[in-house]
């Protein structure tokens, strides 16, 4: 059978984050923006355990990203994986016991279990934040939001991958006409603050990569967005660049998101061909490991 990723968006705004990421018998808390008791709210009613969790990475020190960190992954000893800068900016926030930490670099790769991760660094306003590359047994995703535009580390990490999470923050005009003060604004609207609909757009029709075949809209604003607009957005820019093939959804921001797959470029490839022979009959007469937690194999 081929080996598969599963992502499971719990939540995805300014409210918090976080996302469940699952292959070969390891799941990875990606983000912890959310308490630590509304976490465990919904690793349950996405069908998982809490103390299942191989580990928790964080992609930067922002309250939405690492709210429940340390009170999740303390009790249930699973380490954190972040960079230093973010480290540094979670134990001094924190006041719960502190998890064992992994640290992460960009471009150095970090086994988990049964699956890879890659790091890369981001543009965002943020201690050394990050975005991640996921792999297990050549099936591929980028998990990236918080950056303020898009760059060539972003851009080389999502090559080859299947399956692409990734920041749509605002609507430029809703941004302009919001009731933020104008420093908030051009926060937002920097090149180390968030990343746009048009900005996103304009990747999507011109650069986004063949192998991508799901798009997931995450990080949406409540203020300066919804998601028919982000949406709309984005399937135009794919349906002009002639990707009519790739899926797209937006991540909700205070319940569950519906599970996506990533699978290997040959498994992508034989479903393409099956889907194809179906049509025809119906239609035509190195890395570095983690150590595994106390009391769970490697």
């Amino acid at each position: 059978m081929a080996t598969e990723i599963r992502l499971r968006v719990l939540g995805s705004g300014s409210s918090g984050n976080a996302s469940l990421v699952s292959s070969g018998g390891t799941t990875l808390l990606v983000e912890a923006g959310l308490s630590g008791r509304e976490l465990v709210r919904r690793i349950r009613l996405a069908g998982q355990r809490p103390e299942d969790i191989d580990a928790v990475l964080i992609s930067h020190e922002h309250g939405d990203h690492c709210r429940g960190a340390l009170s999740f992954a303390a009790p249930r000893g699973a380490p954190i994986a972040c960079s230093a800068g973010t480290w540094r900016c979670v134990r001094r926030e924190g006041r719960a016991p502190t998890p064992p930490w992994v640290e992460l670099r960009p471009r150095a790769a970090t086994r988990i279990g049964a699956v890879t991760v890659t790091p890369f660094a981001t543009p965002h306003d943020a201690q050394e934040s990050l975005g991640f590359r996921i792999e297990s047994d050549g099936a591929a995703m980028v998990h990236v939001t918080d950056f303020g535009h898009l760059d060539e580390e972003i851009e080389a990490a999502v090559e080859g991958v299947d399956l692409l999470l990734i920041e749509s923050n605002y609507d430029e005009r809703s941004l302009f006409d919001s009731h933020y003060p104008p420093r908030i604004r051009q926060r937002i609207a920097s090149r180390y603050g968030h990343f746009s609909n048009g900005a996103l757009a304009l990747y999507l029709r011109r650069r986004l990569p063949r192998s991508v075949r799901t798009v997931v809209l995450a990080h949406l604003s409540e203020n300066t967005n919804t998601p028919e607009l982000a949406l709309e957005t984005a399937r135009q820019a794919l349906d002009a660049g002639g990707r009519t093939d790739v899926r797209l959804l937006a991540a909700n921001r205070r319940e569950l998101t519906e599970e996506v797959l990533a699978v290997s470029p040959s498994a992508a490839r034989r479903a393409f061909r099956a889907r194809r022979f179906i049509a025809r009959s119906l239609f035509d007469p190195g890395a570095v490991p983690v150590p595994a937690k106390a009391g769970r194999p490697a």
